[in-house]
């Protein structure tokens, strides 16, 4: 007979948060979606500018272990591809090393599974175009961004305008960050020339008491072997 109902965190896999163990890569990635909700929701961060460097690769131990992609610096060339083309070339993105790059995982699928992909590849391509001809007109500011991309540009600042990362130390240099949302958009601010982004950033102790306080299941269960790790990590 099966047993009484247990509550399950919708971040991490269900089998294992009812196997009782902590899984080092699921507690991180499912923090990160945590991180993201509350983050998106209000609940966490701040905004605060942050370094950007295009060519920058954060190989930080610590950084990689919580999930640092290194997405920008992977990305930036394919979107330079697109925004250095002719802006009337803009009607055939096609060309740009950005809709090859994002294609190829598709080539190989069918027809109408293809058509479906390209949909989506060409409105991801021409909202890169959107966001740099926002920074073009308003300069470094993110305010309002969202909505401009929506099409309403009346709508002022929101936290879906602002890319997301993690604040890991004190240090303020560019590995001190583990970058989550917002890599098109760091991208098309240093195609712009910029140094450095708003950002909404969370301390990993803003994230401590944020599980001590709210005890989310299974980051709270596992907090303390998790917390422990980082603090033998930061060492």
């Amino acid at each position: 007979m099966a047993g009484n109902p247990r509550n399950f965190s919708p971040y991490v896999d269900v089998l294992v948060q009812n196997s009782g163990c902590f899984v080092f890569e699921h507690y991180v990635s499912g923090l990160k979606k945590y991180i993201r909700s509350q983050v998106r929701a209000g609940a966490l961060g701040k905004v605060r500018p942050t370094p950007i460097d295009s060519s920058y690769i954060n190989r930080s131990v610590l950084a990689l272990l919580l999930g640092e992609t290194n997405r920008m610096s992977a990305r930036y060339p394919m979107i330079e591809s697109l925004l250095t083309m002719d802006p009337k070339g803009f009607k055939d993105v096609r060309s740009s090393d950005y809709y090859k790059d994002l294609m190829l995982p598709f080539l190989a699928n069918g027809l109408i599974f293809r058509v479906r992909a390209e949909k989506n590849v060409l409105k991801k391509a021409y909202r890169v175009i959107k966001i740099n001809s926002w920074f073009a007109r308003e300069g470094n500011t993110l305010s309002g961004l969202n909505g401009f991309l929506r099409g309403n540009y009346s709508i002022s600042e929101g936290l879906d305008d602002y890319p997301i990362a993690i604040q890991i130390n004190d240090l303020g240099e560019k590995s001190s960050y583990v970058q989550l949302d917002g890599s098109h958009r760091r991208c098309v601010a240093a195609y712009r020339g910029f140094v450095c982004i708003d950002t909404l950033v969370v301390t990993m102790e803003e994230v401590r008491v944020d599980i001590e306080s709210n005890r989310p299941v299974y980051f709270w269960d596992h907090r303390e072997v998790f917390f422990d790790l980082l603090s033998r990590m930061s060492k």
